[in-house]
């Protein structure tokens, strides 16, 4: 990857790769790097692993005996490693794992893998460059590591140059050899540890030029295709596309082109926009054609909301208003035609009620044979009934109406069905039929009576007649229908019974068997016709029953035609309505169709591209005010030119290597991809690119500048890329000029630079064609070569050439400037033929006519395209060219001797010492273990555990080669043997376990039976926790996470202004993921991290500590815990910012509980500068709100110190801390970061006893801290949030995000969990688990598929699926054998489902409110799933409306279950069931069927409200559903909702995220009791007895809410602080006044949200605020303020103080964020020393020196003066700590231009009062020119004060009108009085002529030109005058051919309008004294322009110009 420092090496485990292994090894055991099963890999597969490295020829051959590679593979594999021409595949160096065999089905045998180190090309080199090495170790620490026995493949030629030395006299004892004498030490070898240097001297010698070898770097893309253009007469023309060089100096880059065909392009679009993005979205496109699938509605939300309606508005307009007269017209005649079919149907009302009655009496006879329909009919129908054709027709309306109405005919249909008409309504016909069915018995009782008596008993059945008097009695008893009273009188009267109370036998007589009336009047005839003598009685009874069915018929009669009158009168509305709406949709079909087609022509334009076409447009589920766009485009593109740019780039190895060596040649490389443009085919490149800076890059957009053509013009073009320079020699008939440009700062645009600089003059023999110009590198030199041969070189500062000239022989291939600028190189040949290089020096041009000639390599003769350029330093050049045919740039280094001493340091008598050594070439093969053991532990502190011992062999080296195995185990042992003499690192005796041998290849076992044999699991946990990896870095101020260990610069940009849950999800710990997640996921976790700054062995010692292998190893196993170890960049680097150091330190100490800062101490260090990240991070993260961070131990560990030193440093430690602590009482780091704890250690010197036995010491330090993490799963939780909030700049509590994000990740899982039992919507889906340790939950549960959605057919499906995989038939069963089948399904996945929530709960309160709505949301889930699947309680229901007999036992058919399934519909209170009756056969009568309907139909017309009340009425209690009442904020949304926008200002645009906070009322958290509607209590989110809520006080800046308790007792809020979103700037000065923050200039009303509350102060440095005055103007008398008496933006008419940081915050109500240190600086005056000295160089950067006063203090007296002139005070009053700049300051002529015109006489201005002359002024001048000299004497007391003896400074003054005069020329001797009587006199009149007046101002500074002053120009005037550029060019650049730049002034006086000439001339000024030499002994005083309004503001601005560096201030007010 790209490092801060180039090209960095990053090792990684190929994720792709470790799942292929780890199934070969086991499948299915790798699913992805999240989920490796550990525990089955260690149960069921075992490893045997042999390490294998070596020379690569024997790699390969080793591999090539195994069959793992085939002849063209090895081949490949023994290509050197260089990109070739195609692009080959290349194996990177690394370690792979390859089987010995192809696995068969059986894993019983443990095959034999093979870990093989593949190294780079020159691993084994002992001379390799450091990134070489610093690989080979590392992979060699890994492979001793991870394979016990080891074999060394080492080729013949690698063989035959490794050196043994003293092998022979091999000490062979067993002796350690540590005891060792002093003497010991005098004979011990330690020279190789004395290392001399020297500087000396270099190229003494004279100019020279040396050329070597170069680099070569291929590439597939340098060829030069032979390509077909089109032409615009449809023809092609062939074209090559030849490579280019994009050379900067120092960068260097190749343009490839290539020609791009034109073509189209498609896009689908199906997105969600807002309103305002659907129009925008929309006008992007050049056409837009509608597709027939937009339907009308797609069409209107295009128009409305589209915005298409603008496309062709009157037409819109004109279909709108057709749309309302159809719609009117048709409104109106809807109207007419209802009351017109209503009157007609109210007419026909009567006719229709006599035809209903005509139609209902046959009916009712039809059930009273007897009775003729027409004794029904009222009297004046019967009338009527002729005959049966004039009946038929008076019911044709009748049965019109029927046939025409679907409600009558249903009225009709019900009607007729009525069971009212089966019995006769009349209480008297009841009576009378009992009575006569009483008689009727008595008479066929009692045969035997007389007729008196029979008549007697007819008699009594009457109702009409004389009741008998014994039968008067039962009068009221009849009117119960009580016949027991009649039957005893009837009794007793005819002596039927002996006693009248016989009650049994009256009962019998008064019991008869009643038939239905229609029954009864069925046998009436046939009972008088057996007893004649009822015949009276039968005939009573038929009359009553007629009256009777009158009244019945009459009854229904009517209802029935007022039913079909009510059905006619909505039908009649409904059909009129729909006939209407179906006429107005026809006629707004038609008018949308004329519409569409206008729109569509208005849309398609021809030729404009590109063309959208719309498929659909149609509103958002989501949300109502968005709308989902359906399209596609086709964009046509044009053919053109791509252009790819390959910037080459050098690795961190080279650049070092070239700072160390300067004759190392690098290995530039070509990056993966390139940057790309294209250019359209009429656009060439005709002369080359130019890279100045890739930080900038380019743009083609537009041409930069434009150069005219005309015809017999040529041009030749020569570009500097120091000076920023483009010249234009510019050659026509007669002359030859040279124009110059300049570019801008970025290289975007360029100006010319003055007038053309004619040359003509210097041409007398006549006008030369220039072929090639050409800079000196960092000068204004130019070389001009003539096509003659001749080489002149133009000064043009000077506009002269230099007298001497060259001449070449022939015509040149390129010229260019060495990129130091020190010569010019000439490169001379033939274009298919040997090259030469002829080089001139610059010091020397023109004395060696010939110039240095060498002769370029041959390879340099078929070359193309030459480059010269430079890498690292500028001295260091290469000559570049395209080597085309072999596809390849090729270089020379050109070695440029010039002629002037040089100094190297470097090392001492290096030949003498390297011919003292015995040289070796590939003894690193042997000597790579060495190496391992010293920089990584051999037995550390904290040893690692990840393996057991259970079958490991001895450790064994075998190295493969012919020599004696003698020699390689002598040489190991003495390497071992001195390796424990001079580490003293503890081994304990493995080194001298390890057993050596030598083999040749043929003999050697590589799979020999003492193989170590692993547990699969444990050793590629081993392999995983083995390889570090990289998982955050600092970049810009931001913490920024990376993703697999990799920088993804795509992810990157996708997380910007992402909430915190997203960036948790996306941050990935690669192959350690599943080493937290799963197999140590149950291990408690220990974190030890190592900080400190560069070089002090930070890596080193965490190492020696924990095993690890940094840098940086992660994870170490112990048998107690997981040891995680993180190390760290040394802080206070220069590639960091402090910003960058704080967020390193915070992320440090937050996650360990032990950090050990190393450092190298000297005691004139200040400790609180060396802890001020440590300080600084202290006021974000608050650790009282994050309970499992901030408890580490700080252990400050002093490096090298001797016994001597170590109480004395530790004392010095202590004071020093003593006074940090008494400094920042309890916002002291120690106790905010450290828990309070900190240890000291002065560690013993490297290579002592001591210094690794004080590791044991760290272990114990280590173990003794509590552990804060939990398990190893919580702790991957822990850092993942950690580092999302950090980026996202969260600084809420950490807990809480958590847990937020663990209910978010459950609730999005719960539906699929409750449906499927799996954490997905699938069964394939992974199973419910832990999300601490991945463990899967217990449970009994079933693959049951259940439904708990809305769609009813989805329900449908799954009960029926449910009931399918039953295996029962469910026709067999009954409903309560369903029921619990189904319930024990559903109870058995809610119960898996709430262990599930549950144990991934257990670790966080319960009480929490994301937690209490997780459960809420579970339990109505849970609830919706039971009623989802009880079949009953729709029939438990329905039974309750059934009488108490009905069996509850009801079988259920088949058709129940197999056929139809019943449809369980659940409404929207999620309880209330109805079912389809037609659906079931249940075996009930009809009375149960229709008390279901009646059921079905009453549950359907339920209300919302009603089922709500029935839920709350249920047998449970359930939650509350309201909010929380109680004051303060339940919650504050502690994850800021970050955005990603952009800031627009008046000054920049950019892109930042903007923070901003959200309060949050929870829901109750009562719950209702069972049968209520509601609790009794006060709603409120928590059931603790003292519930917390937040303050709701918020920052009035950021709005961020307190995050202390309501009520808090604190005296200020406290809050983390956001963007400062209600905020807006306000800057001192005119409207053109900045404020620059980091980087970013702020104008006047910018917003102020991208800055944060808690870093702008910090930001600005020491300021003021600004805030609105409290008091009335001028009575200001609050401490730490200043009364601001210039009106200033925002809210111009409010008055506004300047107040104290300290005053501000305590305003504010809110704790102040920053530190201690940081409030005493802010304190202090803003006001900066003026002088030059302070100022930033190229070199250093600025040193300000503040005044020491406190803000706002009274001016301090100006005769004061410290002794030794060490201070000063200036002379407004402010007191510096540094020496007076005005005695050192340096001298100026200062020339005033000032206007006299005529309009300087108005009186709008006048001479400032208070002025000693104001008086002397306004006698001749009270106007505008008054005023000018009035702060001209202003500023000439200023300049003057402070200062002691004459004046250094001269004056000029220049007055202008029409014409300029001199009126005071380089005066340095007058007094301010005696130089205002000299222009007191003057008057205004006159014109205006800028050029005049700068004319005179040029000949006046040339005229008096002096070295000892810079020149200075004020310019003045109120008028506006257009200026030519060319004499501010020519006044400016003549200053600089004097040798000094002009400092520019200009000052306007008059409208803001009037000022652009002026700002003109400001910036051309600025532009040439940017480009001027510089000069450091007397710095450039800046060019400005100053807007003066008023006579003050005059005044102020000359005062300014005085004192250039004092800035304005700036500050964010609140709106």
């Amino acid at each position: 990857e790209t490092g801060s420092g180039g090209l960095v090496d990053k090792i990684i485990i190929s994720q792709e790769s470790l799942g292929r292994f780890i199934n070969n090894v086991l499948p299915g055991a790798y699913t992805n790097v999240t989920k490796i099963d550990f525990a089955r890999l260690d149960r069921e597969a075992s490893l045997q692993v042999v390490g294998v490295y070596g020379s690569k020829s024997e790699i390969v051959r080793f591999l090539h005996s195994l069959g793992s590679i085939d002849d063209e593979v090895a081949a490949l594999l023994l290509v050197e490693d260089d990109v070739s021409i195609n692009m080959r595949p290349s194996l990177r160096s690394g370690i792979y794992v390859i089987s010995s065999t192809t696995p068969d089905d059986s894993l019983a045998e443990t095959l034999v893998r093979y870990a093989i180190y593949w190294p780079e090309e020159t691993t084994w080199n002992d001379d390799a460059t450091g990134s070489v090495r610093k690989n080979r170790v590392t992979f060699m620490r890994y492979l001793t590591c991870l394979a016990d026995q080891i074999r060394a493949l080492i080729s013949p030629e690698h063989e035959a140059k490794l050196v043994f030395k003293d092998t022979d006299q091999a000490d062979d004892s067993d002796q350690d050899g540590f005891e060792m004498s002093w003497n010991d030490f005098e004979d011990a070898n330690v020279d190789d540890r004395l290392f001399k240097f020297e500087v000396a001297k270099t190229n003494e010698q004279a100019e020279a030029v040396k050329i070597r070898p170069g680099f070569t770097v291929p590439h597939h893309a340098f060829c030069t295709p032979t390509v077909n253009i089109p032409t615009s007469t449809g023809s092609t023309r062939q074209e090559s596309l030849i490579p280019q060089f994009v050379a900067g100096e120092t960068v260097q880059a190749v343009a490839t082109t290539r020609f791009m065909p034109g073509v189209d392009h498609t896009r689908k679009i199906n997105e969600t926009f807002s309103e305002y993005r659907f129009a925008a979205e929309l006008r992007k496109y050049g056409s837009v054609v509608l597709a027939p699938s937009v339907d009308d509605a797609g069409f209107e939300i295009l128009l409305k909301k589209g915005g298409l309606k603008n496309q062709d508005f009157a037409a819109y307009s004109a279909y709108r208003d057709s749309l309302e007269k159809a719609e009117r017209k048709i409104q109106q005649e809807e109207k007419e035609e209802v009351e017109k079919s209503l009157a007609e149907i109210k007419a026909n009302s009567t006719r229709l009620l006599d035809q209903v009655t005509r139609y209902l009496a046959p009916k009712i006879c039809d059930l009273y044979p007897t009775l003729d329909p027409e004794e029904l009919l009222p009297v004046k129908l019967q009338g009527d009934q002729e005959g049966s054709s004039q009946a038929s027709e008076d019911l044709a309306h009748f049965y019109h109406v029927r046939a025409a109405y679907k409600g009558a005919a249903r009225a009709i249909d019900q009607a007729t069905a009525d069971p009212k008409f089966g019995s006769i309504g009349s209480s008297n016909f009841a009576r009378l039929k009992k009575r006569f069915l009483i008689v009727k018995g008595f008479l066929e009782k009692h045969k035997d009576l007389s007729e008196e008596q029979r008549s007697e008993l007819a008699n009594a059945i009457s109702l009409n007649g004389e009741l008998p008097s014994a039968l008067k009695e039962t009068q009221a008893s009849w009117a119960r229908l009580n016949p027991l009273p009649f039957v005893k009188a009837v009794a007793l009267k005819l002596n039927l019974t002996k006693e009248s109370n016989d009650d049994e036998t009256l009962k019998a007589y008064s019991k008869v068997n009643e038939p239905a009336d229609t029954d009864f009047l069925k046998s009436l005839a046939d009972m008088v016709t057996k007893e004649p003598i009822l015949a009276a009685g039968a005939d009573e009874l038929r009359d009553l029953a007629l009256r009777g069915l009158r009244l019945t018929l009459e009854s229904a009669a009517k209802s029935l035609t007022d039913k079909m009158i009510s059905s006619q009168e909505r039908e009649v509305h409904d059909a009129v309505k729909s006939f209407a709406k179906t006429r107005f949709t026809s006629a707004k079909q038609e008018a949308t169709s004329v519409l569409r087609q206008t729109i569509a022509k208005c849309l398609l334009r021809e030729g404009k591209q590109p063309v959208l076409t719309i498929e659909d447009a149609k509103p958002s589920r989501s949300w109502n005010s968005d709308f989902v766009l359906k399209a596609w485009y086709n964009q046509r593109s044009d053919p053109s030119y791509e252009t790819s740019v390959w910037t080459l780039d050098l690795s961190e190895d080279d650049k070092l290597k070239l700072k160390e060596n300067p004759l190392h040649i690098p290995a530039p490389k070509m990056p993966r991809s390139a940057t790309k443009f294209e250019l359209p085919v009429g656009w060439r490149i005709r002369i080359r690119l130019w890279v100045f800076s890739l930080a900038t890059g380019f743009s083609i957009d537009r041409p930069t500048c434009s150069i005219p053509t005309a015809s017999g013009r040529k041009y030749a073009v020569a570009v500097d890329e120091q000076m920023r320079l483009v010249a234009l020699a510019i050659t026509e008939p007669g002359s030859v000029s040279l124009q110059e440009f300049l570019m801008d700062e970025t290289f975007s645009t360029m100006h010319s630079r003055g007038s053309p600089l004619s040359l003509t003059s210097w041409y007398t023999d006549g006008i030369p064609e220039f072929t090639q110009i050409a800079f000196f590198s960092g000068s204004e030199e130019l070389c001009l070569v003539e096509a003659s041969g001749r080489v002149r070189v133009l000064s043009i500062p000077s506009r002269s050439f230099r007298p001497a000239a060259i001449h070449l022989p022939t015509k040149p291939l390129y010229v260019r400037s060495s990129p130091d600028g020190a010569a010019l190189v000439v490169v001379e040949g033939t274009q298919r033929g040997p090259k030469l290089v002829r080089v001139f020096h610059r010091a020397s041009f023109g004395s060696n006519k010939d110039g240095i000639v060498n002769h370029l390599p041959e390879n340099f003769n078929l070359t193309y395209n030459f480059c010269i350029t430079s890498t690292g330093a500028r001295q260091k050049a290469f000559l570049m060219a395209f080597d085309l045919a072999n596809q390849r740039v090729i270089s020379s280094a050109l070695e440029i001797s010039r002629k002037e001493t040089e100094y190297q340091f470097r090392a001492k008598d290096e030949a003498s010492n390297s011919a003292r050594e015995t040289t070796t070439v590939h003894n690193s093969l042997i000597n790579c273990f060495s190496e391992v053991w010293e920089r990584f532990p051999v037995a550390a502190a904290i040893q690692r555990q990840t393996v057991s011992e259970a079958g490991r062999q001895s450790p064994t080296v075998t190295f493969v080669s012919s020599l004696a195995s003698y020699s390689f185990r002598s040489y190991f042992k003495r390497m071992v043997q001195d390796f424990e003499k001079l580490s003293r690192k503890p081994t304990e005796q493995r080194l001298t376990r390890i057993t050596v041998d030598a083999s040749p290849f043929d003999e050697v076992g590589f799979a020999a039976s003492s193989t170590s044999q692993y547990k699969a699991g444990e050793w590629i946990a081993e392999l995983l926790c083995l390889i570090p990896i990289h998982i955050a870095v600092t970049s810009e101020n931001r913490f920024v996470p990376l993703k697999d260990g990799v920088l993804d610069s795509a992810l990157e940009r996708e997380l910007l202004g992402a909430e915190v849950s997203k960036i948790i999800d996306s941050i990935s710990l690669g192959w350690y993921e599943s080493i937290f997640s799963s197999y140590m996921a149950n291990k408690p976790v220990k974190v030890v991290s190592s900080m400190g700054e560069q070089s002090v062995g930070k890596s080193y010692s965490l190492n020696h500590m924990v095993d690890s292998s940094f840098a940086g190893s992660a994870v170490r196993t112990t048998e107690d815990c997981l040891v995680v170890a993180l190390d760290f960049e040394g802080v206070k680097s220069i590639e960091r910012t402090a910003q960058e150091d704080m967020l390193l330190v915070l992320f440090n100490t937050a996650l360990s509980n032990l950090v050990i800062f190393r450092n190298n101490f000297a005691l004139s260090r200040d400790v609180a500068d060396m802890f001020t990240s440590f300080q600084a991070s202290t006021h974000l993260f608050d650790p009282s709100a994050n309970q499992r961070l901030f408890k580490g131990l700080l252990t400050i560990v002093i490096k090298d110190v001797v016994d001597g030193d170590k109480r004395d440093i530790v004392k010095e430690f202590f004071a020093k801390f003593s006074q940090i602590v008494s400094r920042e009482q309890a916002t002291n780091f120690i106790t905010v970061l450290h828990n309070s704890q900190l240890t000291v250690i002065p560690w013993s010197v490297i290579q002592s006893r001591e210094f690794y036995a004080l590791f044991g010491k760290l272990r114990n330090l280590l173990f003794s801290q509590k552990s804060t993490h939990g398990t190893a799963g919580e702790f991957l939780i822990t850092l993942k949030t950690l580092m999302a909030k950090m980026k996202a700049q969260d600084w809420g509590s950490l807990d809480q995000t958590v847990i937020k994000h663990r209910v978010a990740a459950l609730t999005e899982m719960l539906q699929a969990a409750l449906e499927y039992g799996r954490s997905g919507p699938t069964f394939d889906a992974d199973e419910l688990r832990n999300l601490d340790d991945q463990a899967v939950v217990e449970h009994s549960d079933h693959n049951a598929k259940f439904y708990i959605g809305k769609d009813e057919g989805e329900r449908e499906l799954a009960l029926a699926s449910l009931l399918d995989a039953w295996g029962v038939d469910p026709a067999r069963s009954t409903v309560d054998g369903v029921a619990t089948y189904l319930n024990d399904l559903a109870t058995s996945r809610i119960t898996h489902v709430e262990k599930w929530i549950e144990q991934n709960l257990s670790r966080f309160p319960a009480d929490n409110s994301d937690i209490r709505n997780l459960k809420r949301d579970f339990k109505d889930l849970a609830e919706r799933l039971r009623n989802a699947t009880n079949p009953t309680i729709v029939v438990q229901r329905t039974c309750a409306l059934l009488p108490a007999s009905t069996p509850r036992n009801i079988v259920m058919t088949d058709r129940f279950f197999a056929s139809s399934r019943p449809v369980i519909m659940e409404s929207m209170s999620a309880i209330l069931f109805s079912i389809s009756v037609a659906r079931l056969a249940i075996l009930l009568d009809a009375k149960v069927a229709k008390a279901i309907a009646r059921s079905r139909v009453t549950t359907k017309k339920a209300s919302t409200n009603a089922q709500r009340r029935f839920i709350n009425a249920g047998r449970q209690e359930h939650p509350c559903r309201r909010q929380c009442e109680a004051d303060g904020i339940c919650e504050v949304n502690t994850t800021p909702h970050s955005v990603e926008t952009t800031f627009t200002g008046k000054h920049s645009t950019f892109s930042y995220t903007k923070y901003t906070q959200r309060a949050k009322r929870l829901d109750c958290a009562r719950v209702i009791p069972p049968g209520k509607l509601a609790h009794d209590e006060r709603h409120i989110c928590s059931t603790d007895e003292d519930p917390f809520h937040y303050c709701e006080e918020s920052c009035q800046n950021c709005g961020y809410i307190c995050t202390l308790p309501l009520g808090h007792l604190q005296p200020e809020h406290d809050t983390a602080h956001g963007s400062m979103e209600r905020t807006a700037w306000a800057v001192e000065g005119n409207s053109d006044a900045v404020v620059e923050v980091k980087g970013r200039k702020f104008a006047a009303q910018d917003d102020g949200a991208p800055q944060l509350c808690s870093s702008i102060c910090r930001n600005l440095g020491r300021h003021a605020h600004i805030d609105y005055c409290r008091n009335a103007k001028g009575q200001c008398q609050e401490a730490e303020s200043e009364h601001i008496d210039t009106p200033m933006l925002p809210n111009r008419n409010r008055a506004k103080d300047w107040v104290s940081h300290k005053v501000f915050w305590a305003r504010t109500g809110f704790k102040d964020p920053y530190s201690n240190d940081e409030q005493t600086e802010f304190a202090l005056c803003d006001v900066q020393c003026a002088g030059p000295e302070h100022q930033a160089t190229a070199t250093q950067p600025a040193r300000p020196s503040f005044c020491t006063l406190p803000i706002f203090h009274p001016p301090h007296p100006i005769n004061w003066q410290a002794p030794g002139n060490s201070t000063y005070v200036s002379g407004d009053g402010h007191s510096f700590g540094c020496p007076n700049p005005n005695n050192l300051r340096q001298a100026f002529h200062v020339i005033f231009v000032l206007d006299k015109s005529g309009s300087m006489t108005y009186t709008d201005r006048r001479p400032l009062q208070g002025q000693p002359v104001t008086a002397k002024i306004t006698r001749s001048n009270n106007n505008r020119f008054g005023a000018v000299l009035s702060a001209l004497y202003g500023f000439w007391i200023t300049r003057g004060s402070g200062t002691t003896g004459p004046r250094r400074d001269a004056y000029s003054v220049i007055t202008f009108e029409s014409h300029a005069q001199t009126q005071i020329s380089n005066d340095s001797t007058s007094t301010s009085d005696q130089l205002l009587d000299r222009l007191v006199q003057l008057s205004a009149d006159g014109g205006t002529n800028f050029d005049a007046a700068l004319r005179e101002t040029r000949t006046v500074m040339v005229n008096n030109w002096s070295t000892d002053r810079s020149p200075v120009v004020v310019f003045l005037s109120d008028g506006e005058c257009w200026v030519n550029d060319n004499t501010i060019y020519d006044l400016c650049n003549q200053a600089v051919s004097q040798g000094k730049p002009v400092s520019f002034h200009a000052v306007s006086f008059g409208q803001d309008s009037s000022s652009t000439p002026l700002r003109r001339m400001v910036t051309v000024a600025e532009r040439v004294a940017q480009d001027a030499p510089r000069d450091p002994l007397t710095p450039v005083v800046p060019c400005s322009y100053s807007d003066a309004i008023d006579t003050i503001r005059l005044a102020e601005t000359f005062i300014n110009i005085a004192d250039s560096l004092k800035k304005p201030r700036a500050a964010l007010l609140r709106a």
